[in-house]
C-alpha cells in the first residue's frame, strides 16, 4: 500500500502532506506532486532554452531536493491567512524566491522520487455500487478519485455471482440502490 493520496482532481501528495493541507483548511492548490516524466520534460525544455520553460531541476540528479517529484510539496498562493495556517500545520517554505512553495520540513531526499501514480487495490478502491435499474447495470463509486464508472459485464458478474472478492450490502434509495462493499476473508 502506498502513502500517496489524491488531494483534489489531478493533485497528488504523500499522506503527511495531505494531512497538513487538510489541517490548514484545504487551501486551493496550484501544483502538488509531479511525476518523474513530467519533471524530466520541464528540465529538458529549460536546458534546451525552449520558449515558455522556466528553470527546472534535473530529476536524474537525486542530490537535488526535487520535493515535487518526491510528492512532499505543494504550490499554494501565499495569503497571510494561508501562510499562518500552513505554518501551523507543519509545512515550511524553504525558498525565499518561491513564497508559494510549501513542503515537509527536513531533508526531503528521504522520500523516493515518484515515477508512477499508485494503482488502487480492490480494498483501496472500494466505495459504493449504484444500480438504478434494479441490478442490471452496476456503477462503481471510487472513493480514491471521487468518480463513478460503469462496471464491465465481467466485473458486474463477479458482484452478482456472490464471488468471494467483494460482499455487497445494498439498500433502496429513491429509484436506485446504494451499497457499500467490503473485502471478505
Amino acid at each position: 500500500m502506498t502513502d500517496i493520496v489524491n488531494l483534489t482532481g489531478d493533485h497528488w501528495a504523500r499522506r503527511a502532506v495531505a494531512d497538513a493541507w487538510e489541517s490548514a483548511g484545504r487551501p486551493p492548490i496550484n501544483s502538488a506532486g509531479r511525476l518523474y516524466a513530467e519533471q524530466r520534460e520541464l528540465y529538458i525544455g529549460y536546458a534546451e532554452r525552449r520558449p515558455g520553460f522556466a528553470p527546472a531541476d534535473n530529476p536524474d540528479d537525486e542530490s537535488q531536493q526535487l520535493a515535487h517529484c518526491r510528492f512532499v510539496a505543494l504550490d499554494i498562493d501565499p495569503t497571510p491567512a494561508r501562510v499562518a495556517a500552513l505554518g501551523r500545520a507543519g509545512l515550511v517554505r524553504p525558498y525565499w524566491y518561491e513564497p508559494w512553495h510549501w513542503q515537509l520540513p527536513g531533508d526531503v531526499r528521504r522520500f523516493p522520487i515518484v515515477r508512477n501514480l499508485p494503482i488502487p487495490t480492490l480494498e483501496e478502491e472500494m466505495g459504493f455500487y449504484c444500480s438504478p435499474d434494479g441490478g442490471k447495470t452496476i456503477f462503481w463509486w471510487s472513493a480514491a478519485n471521487q468518480r463513478v464508472r460503469k462496471l464491465t459485464d465481467a466485473e458486474a458478474a463477479v458482484i452478482r455471482g456472490g464471488s468471494s472478492i467483494p460482499e455487497l450490502k445494498v439498500k433502496k434509495v429513491g429509484a436506485g440502490w446504494l451499497g457499500q462493499a467490503r473485502r471478505l476473508g
